[in-house]
């Protein structure tokens, strides 16, 4: 497999869509939209629209059933899978931590791949700034070392949500992927979490989050409202919240071009 350079630039979903075992509808269907490096997308939509499968796919953590998801024109096919991980800071709504250290799983069990300890301990320690925990990390009886139970046993909700946000971090992606990511922060967790947002965007990179709380929207350029497995409006932030103030009646209006302006 050709050795693709590192991506930069834009991430484009043309038509992805998506069918469980099951169900007689799609979970998604026909979604099409681009972002440009330096934007974050907010994706909403109620219960059951399709957010967190939508995410798991442009995370690589799920296969499209249709459609092409792709960095800088490059389908994620055609990647190894490893080398495309590299590029993809994900962060799931269960956090999924896994048995082992904290260094492990901030690192992704790096040492496995032969990655070398101490390539392994920076990377992991700068993570950890960034995410905020790195005090509370050192605050544990065996540090960095300290060892998890299955699904994170041992740390709070918020702590194993910090932590999750830490092995998205690793190694600098260019894509991060957060599905609902301050459901378990405090308010000073909030605000750390939208300066981080902030400097990644400041860095060049693509930010695509599920939004549940109105105080992150503020973060986000884009905004993604799906319904019913499909793409209902796509479009700078302020212009889709006024679409969806208006009444009722003016609310039918047409979805917007599906291209990050």
């Amino acid at each position: 497999m050709t050795h693709l350079p590192r991506p930069h630039a834009r991430l484009t979903l043309q038509n992805v869509g998506f069918a469980a075992p099951g169900r007689e509808r799609p979970v998604l269907s026909g979604v099409s939209f681009e972002v440009a490096a330096g934007q974050a997308v907010g994706v909403i939509g109620l219960s059951g629209a399709g957010k967190t499968s939508l995410l798991q796919m442009i995370a690589n953590a799920r296969n499209c059933d249709q459609g092409d998801i792709r960095l800088d024109g490059a389908r994620y096919g055609d990647w190894d899978s490893d080398r495309l991980g590299r590029f993809i800071g994900y962060m799931p709504q269960d956090c999924a931590l896994f048995p082992g250290s904290i260094r492990d799983n901030i690192s992704r069990f790096d040492r496995w791949g032969g990655v070398d300890s101490a390539t392994i301990d920076h990377l992991a320690v700068e993570a950890a700034k960034e995410a905020g925990i790195h005090e509370l990390i050192l605050g544990l009886p065996k540090g960095y070392d300290t060892e998890l139970g299955p699904r994170g046993r041992g740390l709070s909700a918020g702590q194993q949500q910090r932590l999750a946000l830490a092995r998205a971090l690793y190694g600098s992606p260019m894509l991060y992927v957060f599905d609902e990511p301050n459901s378990n922060a405090d308010a000073a967790g909030e605000m750390a979490l939208l300066r981080l947002i902030a400097q990644l965007k400041a860095q060049g990179a693509i930010i695509v989050m599920a939004v549940h709380r109105r105080s992150l929207i503020g973060a986000v350029d884009l905004i993604a409202q799906l319904g019913d497995g499909r793409l209902e409006r796509f479009g700078p932030r302020d212009k889709v919240i006024a679409a969806l103030e208006q009444p009722p009646a003016a609310n039918a209006v047409a979805p917007s071009d599906n291209r990050a302006p």
